[in-house]
C-alpha cells in the first residue's frame, strides 16, 4: 500500500510513487519533473507559487492515484 499524498510531499516523491498524477499537473497548469520542467520543493510550495488551492490540488492527486 502506498502512503497517502500530503502537501508536504516533494513533487519528485509524488511522481516516484504516483507517476499517473502528472496529468493533474497539466490540468492545473503546473510544471512537473515528468513533464520536463525542473521542479524542486513541496506540493504546497508549487501551489502557492502558482496560485493554486493546495487542498483542491491534493484532492485531485489523491483521486487520480486510485483510478
Amino acid at each position: 500500500m502506498k502512503p497517502e499524498i500530503t502537501k508536504e510531499w516533494t513533487v519528485e516523491k509524488l511522481l516516484e510513487f504516483h507517476p499517473e498524477t502528472s496529468r493533474i499537473f497539466i490540468r492545473y497548469k503546473l510544471p512537473c519533473i515528468q513533464c520536463g520542467e525542473p521542479v524542486w520543493g513541496t506540493i504546497e510550495e508549487i501551489c502557492d507559487e502558482h496560485g493554486v488551492d493546495v487542498n483542491d490540488f491534493i484532492n485531485a492527486l489523491r483521486k487520480a492515484s486510485i483510478e
